[in-house]
């Protein structure tokens, strides 16, 4: 019914409708009005250049107003104290104007040299951590095993906040946003897998890990809720801006990826089963392959099934693997969880060099379900692709939620009748934590209803606008990047 009447007596009842409909407005634009100028009061606090002048009561003001600024930022993490003592530091010591660049630098450094700190303390053989912090290893191979998982995982986690530290002092925040989440995201993520590595037997050894990295895991979840958050109130301002950087090219891809992709005469090493190229196995040819390369190297692996763990390094940069076929050149292994290897150990193909391609190649871990844990292909490299591979004749479900804030999303996929009916498989007992984020949007086919899901408070249907937020343009930038590997894709919904 339209609020004012053209013609004839407004009734009684019309008017308190009317009425009503006024004083709701003006609750509406009152509520409007309030949270444009929180916005405003947070983005000057934070975005705002601050300065100490030179008198003495302007630098009073000016450190009230930098202390006002550390805890507007501190507000967004989820361990506001420590991200307040390890930035208040900046209150006492600064003799000029701090920018959000510094804040958000300063504390990406307190995680850096807190994962470094720990790393050298406690889980290097040089400090004893074998047989001083984590007494017992030598005795236990699967505890020795991850112990060593932790200290490759933690070197990964320095090397990643270093890479968010270099990109601070070295780039525009509005050019790196999405570079310095998935860095950060990734730090913490190899922080809680190594504490995952240690069995729940071992709990007094699982207990030390957490313990040790306390501090590191806060101050890397603090700088990553930091950069999310800035990266949403500069969206706010500067989306023009944004617009324009999203349509420039990445430096690393090269016009000569597409063209090498697509011919295997052109490789630089030769792997060959029968003795017809240069070395038989796949792990001895990455062994010439050179460290820390500019250029591709091109690794052809001819058709047949190798069997052997294959780890492509972490100083072996631009490797591009091409093989006959994902059914005709297949690396296949069984490492398990169940026979005495820790997850993070068991992949067959394991990925740690940055830039890597791999075209035509199966991988396969044919451990089987009763061995539980078994990883076929894991990357951790920047700007790799990975999936799972076809499942024709067992049931499965879509996942099963592990942590506190899993986030897992299917959209618009072809599911078979081989989906269980309830979907999703919680990891222990009946349910999964309340702050998972699971979805299904628009997936088709005979495993596709969701009238027979499990209920649980974290799967919720998703609006077109959530699920953009995960297509493969929004979350991944793969329109900039995936085209040199000549992979079909689909940029958004």
């Amino acid at each position: 019914m339209s609020s004012f009447k053209s013609y004839g007596k407004v009734d009684e009842h019309d008017q308190m409708l009317h009425q009503t409909q006024i004083k709701t407005r003006k609750r509406i634009i009152i509520i409007t009005l309030s949270s444009i100028i929180l916005v405003a009061v947070v983005l000057a606090a934070v975005f705002g250049i601050l300065n100490n002048s030179r008198d003495h009561n302007s630098q009073q003001d000016g450190g009230s107003v930098l202390a006002t600024s550390v805890k507007a930022i501190c507000d967004v993490t989820l361990y506001k104290e420590s991200c307040y003592s390890s930035l208040s530091s900046v209150v006492n010591s600064s003799a000029g104007e701090v920018k959000p660049e510094e804040l958000l630098r300063l504390s990406i450094k307190v995680a850096l040299e807190e994962v470094s700190n720990v790393v050298s303390s406690y889980f290097s053989s040089d400090s004893g951590g074998h047989n001083g912090h984590f007494q017992g290893l030598n005795n236990d191979g699967r505890a020795k095993e991850a112990l060593d998982n932790c200290k490759e995982l933690l070197d990964l986690g320095v090397d990643h906040l270093n890479n968010s530290l270099s990109s601070v002092d070295s780039s525009s925040l509005f050019e790196i946003f999405d570079d310095l989440q998935t860095w950060l995201s990734a730090a913490g993520t190899y922080q809680q897998t190594c504490i995952e590595g240690f069995d729940e037997e071992k709990e007094s050894l699982k207990l030390n890990a957490t313990n040790y990295l306390k501090n590191s895991t806060e101050f890397t979840s603090n700088s990553l809720a930091i950069i999310t958050w800035m990266k949403k109130a500069a969206a706010m301002t500067v989306s023009r801006r944004r617009r324009l950087l999203s349509s420039s090219f990445p430096e690393w891809v090269s016009s000569k990826d597409r063209k090498l992709l697509g011919s295997k005469e052109k490789s630089n090493i030769v792997v060959a089963k029968d003795g017809s190229g240069k070395y038989k196995t796949i792990s001895e040819a990455l062994k010439h392959v050179p460290e820390k390369s500019s250029k591709r190297t091109v690794i052809y692996v001819k058709r047949g099934v190798y069997y052997e763990n294959v780890r492509v390094e972490k100083n072996k940069w631009n490797v591009m693997m091409i093989g006959d076929g994902m059914n005709a050149t297949i690396v296949s292994a069984s490492l398990n969880f169940v026979d005495g290897t820790p997850t993070f150990s068991s992949a067959t193909f394991a990925v740690f060099g940055k830039n890597f391609i791999a075209r035509d190649m199966g991988f396969r871990n044919t451990a089987g379900p009763q061995k539980h844990q078994a990883v076929a292909l894991m990357t951790t490299g920047d700007e790799a692709i990975s999936g799972f591979g076809n499942l024709s004749s067992i049931q499965t479900y879509l996942g099963r939620p592990w942590k506190d804030y899993s986030t897992t999303v299917f959209i618009r996929s072809r599911m078979e009748a081989l989906i269980n009916p309830n979907g999703w498989l919680p990891w222990v007992g009946n349910s999964a934590p309340d702050t998972i984020y699971y979805a299904e949007f628009q997936n088709y086919g005979p495993g596709a209803s969701t009238a027979n899901r499990v209920k649980w408070k974290g799967l919720r249907a998703i609006s077109s606008k959530q699920a953009t937020k995960f297509t493969v343009k929004t979350f991944l930038g793969g329109q900039r990047w995936i085209p040199a590997s000549s992979a079909p894709f689909q940029s958004d919904l």
